[in-house]
């Protein structure tokens, strides 16, 4: 990961997820993805009057943090060892960087659940 940690924070704001907390698309000029969201666009839903919203919005961040602890432990345990892990997390995305998004103060995560 040779880009500076702002732009890698930067970058995650168009990740597009899925339901299960898959990247469906890493940029914003992307085409569309039927049923998909940015974290941005999760936590707004988030406050939805559509209590279906709210749930899928909750279900996909749910989710991603699931995604990221699981591939921050893969990036983990492939730093120290030799043998490759099996993993169901794409080892490809930068989970560090959507973690702390996620999390931190930038996307109100906090003060959105309450």
């Amino acid at each position: 990961m040779g880009m500076p940690w702002t732009d890698r924070l930067e970058a995650v704001k168009f990740y597009v997820f899925d339901l299960d907390g898959n990247v469906a698309a890493t940029h914003h000029k992307s085409k569309r993805v039927p049923g998909c969201y940015t974290l941005p666009e999760a936590i707004k839903l988030t406050r939805s009057a559509d209590l279906s919203q709210q749930d899928a919005a909750l279900l996909l961040i749910a989710a991603v943090l699931y995604k990221a602890i699981d591939g921050l432990q893969a990036q983990q345990l492939s730093s120290n060892s030799r043998s490759v892990t099996e993993t169901k997390t794409d080892t490809a995305v930068d989970w560090q960087a959507v973690w702390t998004y996620a999390v931190g103060p930038g996307l109100e995560l906090a003060s959105s659940l309450r």
